[in-house]
């Protein structure tokens, strides 16, 4: 009876502590991948880097571009299987290189492991599985570097493996940056830019070129239209390219301010060409994912045609694709509103992102 109680204690006793280590383990980890929440996923590296300052470690930091529009277009479900993938891969090289591995936030992913001589490969071997996953479908994941230094606390690692990732962000060639001193003067560059953005919008910097437009279905291609396309001649740095700030602001909330100026710009010289010739050129301007779901967009509009004494048709507005696969169900909205005051609505940049023509087909863009 003595021997009964006793191993009837024992099974108790494993199961709370089973059930003790399960509570634990819920708490630490995200429910969705088994990755270390973000509060967990801190400890355990700030420890790691404490315990082994000379040990050589990367931060590495992941985010999958546009995964909202992964959601919108395949569904959750699908959507949830694509990070309990990229979990488990992660994972997996984080336990090869005796690192952890979490997850931040929705689609922002966290290693801290040994040294890896080979950065390139880890993120083939990620983008790798989720190729396999999507099929035809593009789904890119873009990824920041840091090593560890000893006179750097963890977060700021993560930090700077962070402005890493960040900074591919929209560009479709440059999707794996390891942060070294070519990447923190990149960051001081573009802090630069920042800080003289009022200037420049106040002192008319920013120059708008216009790219001619032909219809060539005919036996003399004529020219139809053109679209603004917008440059910083900064006084000190010289002609600055789009792919230099345009993303930049998109990042920091200043794309907008940028738009209505090259709006303005393009109805003026819209008024100047007609003066000078005596014909209306329309002219395609740029519409931001921020302008789209700008209550005050369709007011901003009407002013500067009003004030330049121009009809609906004389501007032209692109959307791009991302601003679609956003929220199509707003932007649809938005764009029908648009097309019924008179405007028409162009997409831009359509197959950089995560695209369907079935989606294309939806969108009521002339």
């Amino acid at each position: 009876l003595i021997t009964a109680v006793i191993a009837a204690l024992m099974i108790k006793s494993r199961k709370a502590e089973k059930k003790a280590k399960e509570l634990i383990s819920a708490t630490e980890t995200d429910s969705l991948t088994g990755l270390y929440n973000r509060d967990f996923f801190l400890q355990y590296a700030s420890r790691m880097h404490s315990d082994h300052p000379d040990m050589a470690m990367d931060a590495i930091v992941c985010n999958i571009e546009q995964f909202h529009a992964v959601n919108a277009m395949k569904g959750r479900d699908f959507g949830d299987e694509v990070l309990r993938t990229l979990g488990r891969e992660m994972k997996k090289i984080a336990s090869e290189n005796a690192g952890i591995a979490g997850r931040f936030g929705a689609d922002r992913f966290d290693i801290f492991c040994r040294h890896i001589s080979d950065h390139q490969a880890v993120y083939d071997r990620l983008q790798g599985v989720l190729d396999e996953l999507s099929g035809r479908a593009v789904i890119r994941l873009r990824m920041g570097v840091m090593q560890s230094q000893p006179e750097l606390d963890t977060v700021e690692i993560f930090d700077m493996a962070r402005t890493a990732c960040s900074m591919s962000r929209g560009h479709f060639k440059e999707h794996l940056i390891v942060f070294d001193d070519k990447v923190r003067e990149r960051e001081e560059h573009e802090q630069r830019l920042l800080n003289d953005y009022r200037r420049a919008l106040d002192g008319f910097e920013f120059e708008v070129y216009y790219q001619p437009k032909y219809d060539i279905q005919r036996k003399t291609p004529k020219l139809q239209s053109a679209e603004a396309l917008v440059r910083w001649r900064h006084p000190e740095l010289g002609m600055i390219q789009p792919d230099d700030f345009i993303p930049l602001f998109e990042r920091n909330g200043k794309i907008s301010e940028v738009d209505r100026y090259v709006w303005n710009e393009a109805a003026r010289q819209i008024v100047r060409w007609k003066e000078m010739y005596g014909t209306a050129l329309p002219v395609s301007v740029n519409l931001s994912r921020v302008d789209v779901f700008d209550p005050s967009l369709e007011d901003t509009l009407e002013e500067i045609l009003a004030i330049n004494g121009l009809d609906h048709d004389a501007i032209m507005l692109e959307v791009t694709e991302s601003a679609y696969t956003e929220d199509s169900d707003q932007v649809i909205k938005v764009v029908k509103s648009l097309r019924d005051k008179g405007y028409e609505v162009e997409m831009d940049d359509f197959g950089t992102g995560c695209s369907s023509l079935s989606m294309l087909s939806e969108m009521p863009i002339s």
